[in-house]
């Protein structure tokens, strides 16, 4: 190789060795990390790039996201906003979406870049507002919070307001960056109470009348508070149960049973039959 060739060779290496250098040197770029329950479809200023989990690179600065939960069972609320990414920084958002918004929550960690080398993590926002915020299981205060007193390294951030399902947030602390946390929560649904099933009772004096439960479509007879179906249901009796005869309304009968805090109800005379203690059905009447 002639002397001007390996000069032209060794230009060349250098020139791609600090051109590579100058490239990412000077890149502004930033992450976004992006992980829901159950998968989404992940739209940024409303160009599909795949589902979550999800990792992108984009350039900093402000970008719409859009989030479409992939469910079988049932529609989920379509998650949207605006971020505001920072250069050189990863940018964390999750999401867990429920049925509806209200039982929908999640969280977004951006790091910011700050002077020196300290750390400071703050819960910038929350919904519900003043909900309770513990770093590592240590009370710091309720939102907004912020603190410097975070060692570097992988803490656990704990958020709670009553009526809410608690979040818990893994997170690490940089030197020389803020973290700012947005925290959503979701409402706590309370387990519907199922109706009492009521036993049949044998209060039944000898001479007193009797009401017989009838067969009917749903194997049971709902128990209503007032002699109408639009009366709110107190529980169920079940067919061939028998119960005293207290009272009669319309196409309504008043039977004695034990529900609750009450000791008597409303059942409909089209699924009963009035009977006297010995057994002998007597023909309804209204």
């Amino acid at each position: 190789m002639t002397k001007i060739g390996l000069i032209v060779v060794i230009v060349g290496l250098l020139f791609s060795v600090f051109g590579l250098f100058w490239w990412f040197g000077d890149v502004q770029d930033a992450v976004l990390k992006i992980e829901t329950l159950p998968s989404a479809i992940v739209f940024i200023n409303n160009k599909q790039l795949g589902q979550t989990p999800s990792k992108e690179r984009l350039p900093a600065g402000e970008v719409s996201l859009k989030l479409i939960p992939i469910s079988s069972s049932s529609a989920m609320p379509t998650y949207q906003t605006k971020l505001q990414l920072s250069p050189k920084a990863v940018m964390v958002i999750n999401r867990d979406f429920g049925k509806t918004e209200a039982e929908s929550s999640g969280s977004t960690l951006a790091p910011q870049k700050i002077a020196g080398s300290e750390t400071r993590l703050v819960v910038v926002t929350s919904v519900p507002d003043l909900a309770s915020v513990s770093v590592d299981a240590n009370p710091l205060g309720f939102t907004p919070v912020s603190t410097s007193a975070i060692n570097p390294g992988d803490h656990e951030l704990l958020v709670s307001a009553p009526g809410y399902v608690d979040k818990k947030i893994l997170f690490k602390m940089e030197k020389g960056y803020q973290l700012n946390v947005s925290v959503k929560l979701a409402i706590a649904v309370a387990a519907p109470t199922p109706t009492p099933i009521i036993q049949a009772t044998s209060s039944a004096n000898l001479n007193e009348t009797i009401v017989l439960i009838k067969s009917t479509p749903t194997g049971f007879l709902r128990v209503r508070s007032g002699p109408g179906a639009n009366y709110p249901e107190l529980g169920k009796v079940m067919p061939k149960e028998k119960y005293p005869l207290l009272d009669k309304s319309a196409d309504w009968y008043l039977i004695k049973v034990d529900i609750g805090a009450t000791s008597s109800g409303w059942i409909s005379s089209q699924w009963s039959q009035i009977q006297n203690s010995n057994n002998n059905s007597r023909p309804n009447s209204n």
